[in-house]
């Protein structure tokens, strides 16, 4: 795999060609099929800042970022 974004990654997989078209929520299929290309793969946050931080994917969810605990 190459470094890339995580949304292109997941647009790639996903063969979705234009974002913005895309809705906002992924559905069950797509989530499935994102999930195993993406499960194991090692992601690096660049919204900390100067901290580098570096996570393993363990899996995706149905719920959004936003009402996580």
């Amino acid at each position: 795999y190459k470094a890339q974004p995580v949304i292109e990654f997941m647009c790639e997989v996903l063969d979705i060609r234009n974002i913005d078209e895309q809705p906002k929520t992924l559905t069950d299929s797509q989530r499935v099929r994102f999930t195993k290309e993406i499960k194991g793969l090692k992601v690096e946050v660049t919204h900390c800042g100067q901290m580098k931080r570096k996570y393993r994917v363990c899996n995706v969810t149905r719920r959004p970022a936003s009402h996580q605990t």
